[in-house]
Formats: C-alpha cells, structure tokens, sequence
C-alpha cells in the first residue's frame, strides 16, 4: 500500500526571462506583456531575470484502487505556494529592488509558472 507524501515549507524557485520594448515589459518565454507596474525604472531594450522563491506546503494521497469497491478511494493532492521573494535582475548580474506590491503581483501574475515546478521528491516525508 503507498503512503500518503506530506511536506510543509520546501523551498522553490523558478525563473523568467524578460526584456523591454516601447517601455512595456514582456516575457521572453511568451512575447505576452507583463501587466504589472514596477517601481523601476527599466531600460528599453534590455533584458532582466526574474527568480520567483516560494514556499510549498501540501500532500499526495495515492488513494486506493486495488481494493473491494466500497474501499476504494481516488487519489488527493493539495499544493500551496506561498511567495517567498521575487528578485529583479539586470544583464550585468545587478539586483534590482522590487517594492512587496509589486513583488505579489509578479507571483500572481506568474502563478502558473511557479504551479508548474518540480520539488524533489526526496523532500517529502511519508506516512
């Protein structure tokens, strides 16, 4: 029978890519404009990293299927991520600082991105 997988406050990361045209910030990965307000100012043409830290908490319940019907279950998940910091960084490896609002809205806007990130699995606990 597989255990069901608990973690609490793994750290994660992910980053994006983006650079500027016409004063407007895009991401490399998506030619999408990023609808965020920064605080800074960014210089057309250039190209900055954004390294989006979060924590995770949540569970994997494999379920049982193998069982008589009335003691099956279906598998459960929950995976929360909560914003740790997200860092702007220039060409030059210069860390830029991004205010907490505008360090939330990029964690929204990029919440698929960050919802995509493998843990390692060594990091969970079983029971």
């Amino acid at each position: 029978m597989a255990k069901i997988q608990r973690w609490e406050n793994i750290a994660g990361e992910t980053h994006v890519e983006i650079y500027v045209l016409g004063g407007a910030p895009y991401s490399t990965s998506s030619d999408q404009i990023i609808p965020v307000e920064f605080n800074v100012d960014l210089v057309d043409g250039e190209q900055y990293e954004l390294t989006i830290s979060f924590l995770s908490s949540g569970y994997y319940d494999p379920g049982v299927l193998h069982n008589a019907p009335e003691d099956c279950r279906p598998p459960t998940q929950d995976d929360e991520r909560l914003m740790d910091k997200v860092e702007l960084t220039d060409s030059y490896r210069k860390q830029i600082d991004l205010s907490p609002p505008v360090q939330e809205e990029l964690f929204e806007h990029f919440e698929h991105t960050v919802q995509d990130v493998e843990l390692e699995s060594a990091e969970y606990e079983e029971y």
